[in-house]
């Protein structure tokens, strides 16, 4: 989180830097540095929340809402984000489903934005290697000798690295606004309704499942590497973390024949079945999705043109 909180202000600054006066440009990176890093410090980040999505997702107050519906508008909006070439379309579509799915949803804003953090480290490190640039001349609003060229900063690099970040952002809004509010087992039902062959869902599935298995274990061999102080100094920790990673590596085939066994005896026959209860489409939530997919459409158009 707190490398969050440096990337978040070093891409607010780049992103000003010539665009707003030099005060206004470095007190905005300072108090979203400043901001995250408060975030940070009130809340360690841990695996426990990405464990627990399918909790989140049946706490959630759309877990009511029809999967389908909720599938085919976070879909179709997620496409209208990453194609529509404007900025103010991300930037809505991120803080409306952002609220989406605090407000509406009830998932608590904490979680939320612990979430977030994973995938926004990638996505500000994307924004960071598009908004500088490496030439032999200074150019731009901003140039700094590095190495016989010139470190650079171009408002339209600042433009471009913008565009690509909110868009990111936006899309990851959605995916999240989707696997908060509706459990795997319905996203398999929706699959399945879509004709998606069953060997690649049925993979999806275990893999998804799977993943969580080894991130359970890894956090309870890590704990116990912990209590005998493993991670005492460096040098005992990439020692301790190497033994750790061996003995996933021997848990995770132990862990993979014993869930197969467990499927067998189960009557697995290379088809998974889930219990799913049925969600009727409501024509309001139905309307409500189209309405606001149609306004979003049309600030994307009114905006490119």
């Amino acid at each position: 989180m707190l490398f969050c909180a440096v990337l978040a202000g070093i891409m607010v600054w780049a992103m000003s830097w010539g665009r707003c006066p030099d005060w206004a440009s470095a007190g905005g990176a300072v108090l979203c540095t400043l901001a995250f890093g408060a975030f940070a410090l009130g809340h360690r980040h841990t695996h426990s929340e990405f464990i627990a999505f399918d909790y989140y997702a049946q706490q959630s107050r759309l877990f009511r809402f029809n999967p389908g519906l909720k599938t085919i508008f976070l879909t179709s909006l997620l496409i209208l984000c990453v194609a529509a070439d404007s900025a103010l379309t991300a930037v809505v579509v991120f803080l409306s489903m952002a609220l989406f799915t605090v407000v509406a949803g009830g998932t608590r804003i904490r979680v939320y934005l612990s979430l977030m953090t994973v995938p926004a480290v990638f996505i500000l490190l994307s924004g960071l290697a598009l908004v500088f640039d490496f030439a032999s001349q200074p150019a731009g609003v901003f140039s700094l000798r590095l190495l016989g060229g010139y470190l650079c900063v171009t408002p339209a690099a600042q433009a471009h690295a913008f565009l690509v970040t909110v868009k990111a952002l936006g899309a990851v809004s959605c995916l999240y606004a989707l696997s908060l509010s509706t459990p795997m087992n319905e996203l398999i039902g929706v699959m399945r309704r879509i004709h998606l062959p069953a060997v690649v869902i049925e993979l999806m599935y275990l893999i998804y499942r799977y993943i969580f298995i080894l991130l359970a274990a890894y956090a309870q061999i890590r704990a116990a590497a912990s209590a005998r102080l493993g991670f005492a100094g460096a040098r005992n920790s990439v020692r301790t973390f190497g033994r750790c990673c061996a003995n996933l590596l021997v848990q995770s085939f132990r862990r993979a024949g014993a869930c197969f066994d467990a499927m067998e005896s189960r009557c697995y026959e290379g088809k998974l079945a889930f219990l799913q209860s049925p969600k009727p489409v409501r024509a309001a939530e139905a309307a409500a999705a189209g309405v606001f997919f149609c306004a979003v459409t049309a600030l994307a158009v009114l905006t490119r043109i």
